[in-house]
């Protein structure tokens, strides 16, 4: 039993991974690139041995309005008054993702193709293991 639970799972996590890189995927297709400027880092102390929290805030313009957002990726190298490329929606511009995250997307991709194969590799050893009961 507990096989088939780890088997579900997996094919979950698989599934959830997929879904994730589709997305960003999407993401990176259809949003429109522009320059935004780092105008606020907030940064949120780690716990213990954890490493801090970069909370990056940049400001970039669409068609005429001004937008300031939290930007999804943050390094420590940031600083405020820096340009980077952004990526945001063209029918809801607050809605923004770093440029360029291709590796990221793959990641989830192979990483959900793997662990679904895995998944689907338990499953099958545990139906097994039940009919042979």
């Amino acid at each position: 039993m507990k096989q088939l639970i780890g088997a579900v799972l997996g094919l979950l996590f698989g599934i959830v991974l997929l879904v994730l890189g589709f997305v960003q995927k999407n993401k990176q297709d259809n949003y429109t690139e522009t320059t935004a400027e780092i105008v606020q880092i907030d940064i949120e102390p780690g716990a213990g041995d954890e490493s801090d929290t970069y909370h990056v805030f940049v400001k970039y313009t669409v068609d005429g309005r001004e937008y300031t957002e939290e930007l999804d990726e943050s390094r420590s190298s940031y600083r405020v008054g820096d340009t980077v490329k952004i990526k945001y929606n063209p029918k809801d511009p607050s809605d923004l993702t770093a440029s360029g995250r291709w590796a990221m997307v793959i990641c989830f991709i192979i990483g959900g193709i793997m662990t679904l194969g895995f998944g689907t590799y338990l499953c099958f050893g545990a139906f097994y293991i039940f009919k042979r009961n």
